[in-house]
């Protein structure tokens, strides 16, 4: 370093810079002794910083296959039906009954077996108008394995879906209201009301929908007629043209409500009731 006056400029993170003027060099003053030199912290309010994490609507599992309704804007309004339509490998008929890879599946509601949907004996008989008490909006998530393991039912021989509704974990009064619309006046909403202590939660929530379905089925048909004695030879012809039309009118109330005594982190008494109205007209 050549003889001559310099500035020193000391910074660390999270502290003010700091720098010291006129520091003379020459060669009879080799080194110099700065002493102490204090630093001032410098102390900024960060903004906040947000993590989101995206779920997808269809997510597979070692165990199986997780569907996430509020992942897809597609089911608001809807209801477990609805939801269970879009799952791979599950099939859903016109009066509601579910099927999984062709069996009966043991539908199960928060890891308890349920009357709901499915043809096993716990299934309802194979009548889905269970689900359709359901709304999509209440569900968590839904749980799909064609292959349980031992600690679960084996009512159903077609496997296992397990529907996990919402339960608010936030301390405090929370809820939301949420209404839809769709083409050929269909009209859709619901609200969810949640009350939570450290020992008590009391949650209720009303679903709603007014749908109105369209369909056409078109039949052709040609039939050819010939005499016993000339089989090889057309005598007639019969052709046959239809088309129905089909409007389906179906309005689906549901009521939810229920309250959690918590124990402990990981023990609790549940007591829940679901009413449901299911009206179709075609």
């Amino acid at each position: 370093i050549p003889a001559g006056k310099f500035n020193l400029t000391v910074f660390y993170v999270g502290y003010r810079k700091t720098t010291l003027t006129n520091i003379l060099l020459n060669p009879q003053l080799a080194v110099v002794d700065m002493g102490e030199i204090a630093l001032i912290e410098d102390a900024k309010q960060l903004k906040e910083i947000v993590v989101e994490e995206k779920r997808e609507f269809i997510q597979t599992t070692p165990d199986g296959i997780i569907i996430t309704p509020s992942a897809n804007p597609t089911q608001i309004g809807g209801t477990a039906t609805d939801v269970l339509q879009q799952a791979p490998s599950v099939q859903v008929d016109a009066n509601g009954n579910v099927s999984l890879r062709g069996g009966n599946p043991n539908i199960m509601i928060n890891g308890r077996n349920s009357n709901c949907g499915g043809g096993g004996r716990r299934g309802g008989g194979g009548m889905g108008g269970g689900l359709e008490q359901i709304a999509a909006d209440d569900i968590e998530s839904i749980e799909i394995n064609t292959n349980p393991s031992a600690r679960f039912d084996a009512d159903g021989v077609g496997g296992m879906i397990n529907i996990r509704l919402k339960r608010d974990r936030q301390l405090g009064t929370h809820g939301n209201i949420n209404l839809n619309m769709g083409n050929r006046w269909r009209f859709g909403g619901g609200a969810r009301l949640n009350h939570r202590t450290e020992k008590w939660n009391f949650f209720g929530s009303f679903n709603g929908r007014i749908d109105t379905r369209l369909s056409e089925d078109v039949t052709e048909r040609l039939s050819l007629y010939s005499n016993l004695n000339t089989p090889q030879t057309i005598d007639s012809s019969l052709y046959l043209n239809q088309t129905r039309n089909f409007r389906a009118n179906r309005n689906v109330l549901n009521v939810r409500g229920g309250v959690d005594y918590y124990f402990s982190e990981k023990e609790s008494l549940t007591f829940e009731m679901m009413l449901g109205f299911r009206e179709a007209k075609n």
